[in-house]
């Protein structure tokens, strides 16, 4: 028997929900999204620089298909213009931060708006998604669900989908399958399935991973279609996890720390505030800068 290939629009319980990064933090150590909303690394490099690409495509990318939903003639050299502002708007305010970057990592910076650049005329010179798709959202919010938003919602013959764009600067075929495992299974795939599946009142057939690598440049569009049975167990897990989230933020429940406090990434950014300075806001401020606070 062939399972119905839908969302789940309409059955959302009335809790509070947490976005997929908040979720997604909070799981892998709930101390660590403790000081995340207060601190951040005075160090700053890869990680950092690569979310500043991500959302200066992204800016550019929502320009363009605002104007594609709205039916306004296309301006490629504006939304690379976008792009490009958007990166160096995001570069200035992370100097500003206290944040040190070395200098390979400065090299890379002073080479990220170009790159910005590049891949939105990129993008444009050859759309990797269907013609037959019509945009239908973009970067819609949903302030029931974590404030949480996706990039693109579009409708398809086969109904509803979800787009989420990944930016790389360079991709190893041979690491590609893994991606797509864990994207296959993401906190964001499950939760922007169903928040806007709920937000229409429908099922949302699939969510699209689209992802753009910028050197030399490539498109990727992978999709995962969305089962019922398994939005399902998603939702029914979270449910337990927003409310331990939201009783650690009302105070009645204490805030943990994870067992493991390394990854295949690295040490955790916030290791020596918790096991050299002890969570001491004074001993921290030598290796953490106050979020918000210009030095």
């Amino acid at each position: 028997m062939q399972r119905k290939r839908t969302g789940l629009g309409g059955l959302a319980p009335l809790m509070k929900r947490y976005s997929p990064s908040a979720t997604e933090t909070w799981m892998t150590c709930p101390l660590k999204r403790h000081l995340s909303k207060g601190w951040q690394p005075r160090r700053t490099g890869k990680r950092e620089l690569g979310a500043i690409l991500g959302g200066a495509f992204a800016a550019g990318v929502s320009a363009w298909k605002t104007a594609e939903m709205l039916g306004q003639p296309l301006d490629a050299a504006l939304y690379a213009e976008i792009a490009v502002g958007y990166a160096r708007k995001e570069l200035a305010a992370l100097e500003q931060s206290g944040c040190a970057i070395g200098e390979y990592d400065r090299a890379q910076a002073l080479a990220l708006p170009g790159r910005a650049e590049r891949a939105m005329h990129a993008i444009m010179a050859q759309d990797p998604l269907p013609k037959d798709w019509k945009v239908r959202d973009v970067e819609r919010i949903f302030p029931e669900w974590g404030e949480s938003r996706i990039d693109l919602g579009m409708d398809t013959p086969l109904g509803p989908v979800v787009v989420d764009w990944k930016t790389r600067l360079t991709q190893d075929a041979k690491w590609l399958p893994r991606d797509v495992e864990r994207w296959r299974f993401s906190e964001q795939r499950f939760h922007y399935s169903c928040a806007y599946a709920d937000f229409l009142q429908q099922p949302v057939y699939a969510f699209y991973i689209l992802l753009v690598v910028l050197e030399p440049f490539r498109a990727h569009v992978i999709p995962f279609v969305n089962h019922p049975e398994e939005l399902a167990l998603w939702l029914q897990a979270r449910q337990q996890t927003w409310a331990d989230m939201e009783a650690e933020e009302s105070g009645t429940r204490k805030i943990g720390m994870a067992a493991k406090h390394h990854d295949e990434y690295g040490p955790c950014e916030f290791q020596k505030a918790c096991f050299e300075s002890l969570l001491d806001p004074h001993l921290m401020e030598h290796e953490f800068a106050p979020r918000g606070v210009k030095v």
